[in-house]
């Protein structure tokens, strides 16, 4: 009578090993989750009632020795950006690009035409309210690549319900609220503000940003970002952290029971 290589057998599918694997894969789990929860405890969700995002584009460059003006407006309901990209034909070819981006998060302006001028203008306004009583830190980053103080722009918080203005941050060329810092290139700079602001669940506020930029035989650009804001319904974390475990605890279940089955097998005496 022999038996199968049961040493092997039980060193792979002993019980004890598979409950610690599974415990220490659950706590890794539970870990990971708890870390992003704590990183979504920062931002505060909200819930929008409208939203209207808007770009406006344009350039004026040279074609066949005159000058040639081509403009787009965009106004949607939802994110939109657009991209013109013009070239009049040689000899006197002058043209480039001018794009805007709108989005519930941010704004961009960008515009780049040689031998004539171009603008870009980004726009959004988000009407939205909180699903609890806060109070939140938001950030503000405005950026830019190229010649900011040829651009300018601004953010601002209006609770509707109140009918008060809670802030406003502004710049336009060297002037404004914005502190900018160069940060080398060609007048690249950045800037960070975090307002902190009490939000009420029963107010109605709205959220503005604009951006633009113009350009004349040169580049310019400028972007503005908000962080500390989630708009829902999203996927909830807690949620995915009851599947995730549920789904750990029921397959090391499985194969605990595989485990026993194994086991059993294996000292089951067998005949040759």
């Amino acid at each position: 009578m022999k038996r199968r290589l049961r040493p092997f057998a039980a060193a792979l599918f002993n019980r004890r090993r598979v409950a610690l694997f599974f415990t220490w894969c659950c706590t890794a789990l539970v870990l990971t989750l708890m870390n992003a929860e704590s990183a979504r405890a920062s931002i505060m969700q909200v819930e929008v009632s409208s939203a209207q995002f808007s770009t406006f584009v344009s350039a004026t460059y040279i074609s066949n020795g005159w000058f040639t003006t081509v403009s787009r407006p965009t106004i949607s309901t939802s994110p939109t950006s657009d991209d013109l990209n013009v070239l009049g034909p040689a000899p006197y070819d002058g043209g480039g690009e001018s794009r805007a981006s709108s989005s519930l998060i941010s704004v961009e302006a960008y515009s780049a035409v040689f031998n004539g001028h171009g603008s870009a203008v980004a726009t959004n306004q988000i009407s939205f309210s909180p699903l609890a009583d806060q109070t939140q830190t938001l950030s503000l980053l405005f950026s830019s690549d190229w010649r900011y103080y040829y651009c300018s722009g601004s953010v601002d918080l209006f609770d509707v319900t109140a009918n008060a203005d809670l802030w406003n941050y502004n710049w336009s060329g060297f002037q404004g609220t914005v502190p900018w810092v160069p940060t080398g290139g060609i007048g690249s700079a950045t800037a960070e503000l975090d307002p902190e602001t009490a939000f009420l669940s029963s107010h109605t506020y709205r959220l503005t940003m604009i951006t633009g930029a113009g350009s004349a035989s040169d580049t310019d650009e400028a972007m503005i970002q908000l962080q500390g804001l989630e708009a829902v319904p999203e996927p909830h974390h807690g949620s995915l952290l009851v599947i995730g475990l549920g789904g750990l605890l029921a397959f090391r279940k499985k194969l605990a029971n595989d485990a026993d089955k194994m086991e059993f097998r294996s000292q089951k005496p067998e005949t040759w």
